[in-house]
């Protein structure tokens, strides 16, 4: 039937961030969401879920989904790093999300190994800070670096837990960590502006921020993002 191949056309295209505007994953979800009936009930309620979010956008039936899909307490990493994207970009339920991604680490600590997957990393410190955890940013980003050292987005992250912590010494160096890391990555003086913009926005610090979004635009002016970041 290859049902769930198409749900995981869906979720390739989504994660991957080939798909602008989301049509591919729309196009895949649809044919999953046809024939989710071939599937056991608690998989039916993922493909569900991925319905309401990205074609109906019904929010009680996304609440509905992600309350099922807790219960049938499906040991699969993707799945609850699914539920802790869910709860966080389309409930602004960061205290579920966080509870989700903490599932994901229980269920890594009874196989016994980390999951070597860079979004689940970048993912849980977005969570932690958006519900005001920053001390667990620590931990969780730099068990990300650990798997990858050059995840620049999670050194980003890992820099807005100390922000928000308002640790003004882990501040300083990890902003020379950030321009390091683009330096490495023979990326321009603009994109350096912009990560550090980047790392005190998510650690609700909107006055610097600006201020390196404001250095990034005038360094790239014509960057289409440059200008939106600093708007």
């Amino acid at each position: 039937t290859f049902t769930f191949a198409s749900f995981y056309l869906a979720f390739a295209y989504n994660f991957s961030n080939l798909d602008p505007g989301y049509t591919k994953s729309m196009i895949w979800t649809e044919k999953a969401f046809k024939n989710k009936d071939r599937l056991p009930l608690k998989y039916q309620n993922w493909v569900a879920l991925w319905y309401a979010c990205l074609i109906s956008e019904n929010q009680e039936d996304i609440i509905r989904n992600c309350r099922l899909l807790e219960e049938s307490e499906i040991e699969s990493r993707l799945l609850w790093l699914d539920l802790g994207v869910t709860y966080n970009e389309a409930l602004h339920q960061y205290d579920k999300a966080v509870a989700a991604f903490r599932k994901v680490e229980e269920i890594s600590n009874k196989r016994g190994s980390e999951w070597k997957y860079d979004r689940y990393y970048n993912d849980y410190c977005d969570v932690l800070l958006m519900a005001g955890l920053p001390a667990e940013v620590k931990r969780i980003s730099e068990s990300g670096l650990k798997i990858n050292p050059d995840n620049r987005i999670c050194l980003i992250y890992k820099g807005s837990g100390y922000v928000m912590s308002e640790d003004t010494n882990s501040v300083s160096e990890i902003i020379y960590e950030i321009r390091a890391a683009c330096k490495k990555a023979n990326l321009p003086e603009s994109s350096e502006e912009w990560a550090i913009g980047k790392m005190y926005v998510h650690g609700k610090d909107t006055l610097n921020a600006a201020r390196h979004f404001r250095r990034a635009y005038i360094l790239n002016p014509d960057n289409p993002n440059r200008i939106r970041d600093l708007a």
